[in-house]
């Protein structure tokens, strides 16, 4: 009966549909550098009036309004978001852009040691690495860096505070959230249950600097009013660990389990909540859940921009960011 009542509430939410005409606002974008022992960078998606213009970062081509003025006469909701290992804010531009133009603020860091240098528009490899346990403390310091600028601050509602984490991103959320890994658990499933599919998806790393990576969280908690969690790695937290995490949490995993085996990541950790999640299945594979891939960076990484079947990952993208957009609304 209980999961029967959560699936009639997530339908009714999910089935609201986008409102009528053009969103309220154009989609701003603007560089964001901090410090943290070196420069960092992220990107900030924002609510403007300005007109959006065609921008290329790298291969990426994006439809924004480059350094524009935040629109004026209300402060927006915040929120947070955090890629997938390897990757870059700019594969999620699709779902950010659209949160900016319906009133978010997307503060949105490259993590450093875990983002591709091409995906930045860079030439030059990466300079350092960072252990994951970095993750949480580089997008929390993304996020002072974003409320404290004088572009942004004044516009911006830190009381209204949110988070959207993709894969390792959803780790990363997990993680800054207050939840707490448990690595003898995680051990415990690589050494005993897992089968050699599993062990190569999750259990890379166990024996050596994963382990130990994920053993420093950081220890500031930001006030999060609400999370969403797209197929997130979420083997090494237990119910003891997820303990705090008692806001509204809207979790996504796909149909498809051809990264992230679900029964010991989405369900495992939808069953291990203090207060059940939101829950809902989208099509397709793992990656799928990202926007589109450039060509270029299509021929380089045919697993992680090819969909079989074939997925309309632009609608995909669209779906994802009205049912989010909905969801912060509802929540923040």
């Amino acid at each position: 009966m209980r999961r029967l009542m959560l699936a009639l509430v997530l339908a009714a939410i999910l089935a609201v549909p986008a409102a009528a005409g053009a969103p309220p606002y154009r989609a701003g974008l603007a560089r964001l550098d901090f410090d943290h022992d070196g420069p960092m960078q992220a990107f900030v998606w924002y609510p403007t009036e300005a007109a959006e213009a065609a921008l290329r970062f790298g291969p990426f081509a994006l439809a924004v309004a480059r350094d524009a003025p935040v629109a004026l006469g209300r402060r927006f909701p915040v929120v947070l978001l955090s890629h997938g290992g390897g990757g870059t804010p700019l594969l999620l531009r699709d779902m950010a852009a659209g949160l900016a133009r319906d009133g978010f603020m997307v503060v949105a860091p490259f993590h450093v040691g875990d983002s591709t240098a091409r995906a930045q528009g860079r030439a030059e490899s990466q300079r350092r690495t960072r252990p994951l346990s970095e993750r949480p403390k580089q997008a929390r310091l993304a996020l002072d860096a974003a409320l404290a600028d004088a572009r942004f601050a004044s516009q911006a509602d830190p009381r209204r505070l949110g988070m959207i984490g993709f894969s390792l991103g959803g780790y990363t959320t997990l993680l800054l959230a207050g939840a707490r890994p448990d690595l003898a658990r995680w051990a415990s499933f690589c050494r005993e249950r897992a089968d050699p599919a599993d062990r190569a998806r999750v259990c890379v790393g166990m024996d050596g600097g994963a382990a130990a990576a994920l053993s420093a969280p950081d220890e500031a908690v930001p006030a999060f009013k609400a999370l969403v969690l797209l197929d997130p790695f979420a083997l090494p937290f237990g119910p003891d660990g997820l303990a705090a995490l008692t806001m509204p949490l809207l979790l996504y995993r796909p149909e498809r389990e051809d990264v992230l085996p679900a029964r010991f990541n989405a369900l495992a950790l939808a069953a291990s909540l203090p207060r059940p999640p939101l829950q809902a299945t989208l099509p397709g594979g793992h990656f799928a859940l990202i926007g589109s891939c450039p060509a270029a960076l299509a021929a380089e990484a045919p697993a992680v921009c090819t969909d079989d079947p074939p997925i309309d990952r632009t609608a995909l993208q669209r779906r994802l960011r009205q049912e989010i957009a909905d969801f912060l609304r509802r929540s923040l």
